[in-house]
């Protein structure tokens, strides 16, 4: 065996400590990476939960109880339609959709406003919420004829069709006992092309 001199020795100890060194700084960008996709996974999980209870609270399952309405003022709509329910006027409320319920008596629909003010009479087989299908208006039923009434209550087509579709640049295609038309916002019919 032969022996090491001093140098060698301390040659051979730096290269031993620079290996060390190499393995401490791999050991440490290991650990950052794993540290960085604990990170990134536990952000996605975040995500991923206040989706998911964004989608359970628009679900329907629990309303909120105060809604701000564009005018800044506040309305708790549950109290509301417990209100309404409990003046013993109607034989059920709906939940509040953009500030208007739905309201039943003896078989009979119409829709209230959030203070609870009739605004569409309750004479209607069916009615429906006002929306973005048919502007300001709300679909409306006697028997089988649809028609819309709008937000003062009026009538503004009357129900004598068998469907109507929604409004594109302001006219909707109908059918009127099997004849294709147009109606337009006013509730004028056109000739349908």
């Amino acid at each position: 065996m032969t022996q090491m001199t001093q140098e060698e020795q301390d040659a051979r100890k730096q290269r031993l400590q620079q290996k060390l060194d190499e393995l401490d700084a791999e050991e440490r960008e290991s650990r950052k990476r794993k540290i960085k996709w604990l990170v990134i996974i536990a952000a996605v999980i975040c995500v991923i939960i206040a989706i998911g209870m964004h989608y359970k609270k628009k679900s329907g399952e629990k309303a909120p109880d105060v809604y701000y309405l564009e005018d800044g003022r506040t309305i708790d709509y549950n109290r509301m339609r417990s209100k309404i329910m409990s003046d013993g006027n109607y034989d059920n409320v709906s939940a509040f959709k953009n500030d208007y319920a739905i309201v039943e008596k003896n078989g009979k629909m119409g829709i209230v406003n959030g203070h609870g003010k009739l605004i569409v009479p309750v004479e209607y087989d069916y009615v429906d919420y006002f929306d973005m299908f048919y502007p300001d208006m709300a679909k409306i039923m006697v028997g089988d004829k649809i028609g819309l009434v709008n937000k003062q209550g009026k009538i503004v087509v009357k129900p004598v069709y068998d469907e109507i579709e929604s409004f594109t640049n302001g006219l909707a295609p109908a059918t009127r006992n099997g004849k294709k038309v147009y109606i337009d916002m006013e509730g004028h019919e056109k000739e349908y092309k």
